[in-house]
């Protein structure tokens, strides 16, 4: 019983994993941007998040898409997980409104809701 429960879990780590990085790939296209950076770098992109994720250390994946000239932020996708806490250090939101988008993955208990910051 124990060896179908860690598989299930592992099956749905590797399936949240998976689809935070499609998502992230959607999102970065979607915005005009080109996202072969995000994906040459999958392998390890995958490892990481599959390990946060196993290790219930993951609370959430933060994509910021800003003006590299300014600094300043165009807009932030959250991607919250259920557990865990990572510390980090954002853009100002000031100005900008958090649009969320509810439970975007989820596999057998184990997903993430999606929001994005748009200016207001």
């Amino acid at each position: 019983m124990t060896t179908v429960t860690v598989n299930t879990y592992t099956h749905s780590v590797v399936y949240v994993a998976d689809n935070i990085l499609k998502s992230l790939k959607d999102i970065i296209r979607e915005v005009g941007l080109d996202p072969s950076k995000l994906m040459g770098d999958y392998e390890t992109n995958m490892r990481a998040l599959r390990s946060w994720l196993s290790s219930q250390d993951l609370r959430q994946v933060n994509l910021e898409i800003f003006d590299p000239d300014t600094d300043a932020l165009i807009t932030r996708w959250d991607l919250d997980i259920a557990y865990g806490w990572s510390p980090a250090t954002y853009r100002s939101t000031a100005g900008m409104a958090r649009q969320s988008l509810g439970s975007t993955i989820e596999h057998s208990g184990l997903g993430a809701s999606a929001a994005y910051w748009r200016k207001t």
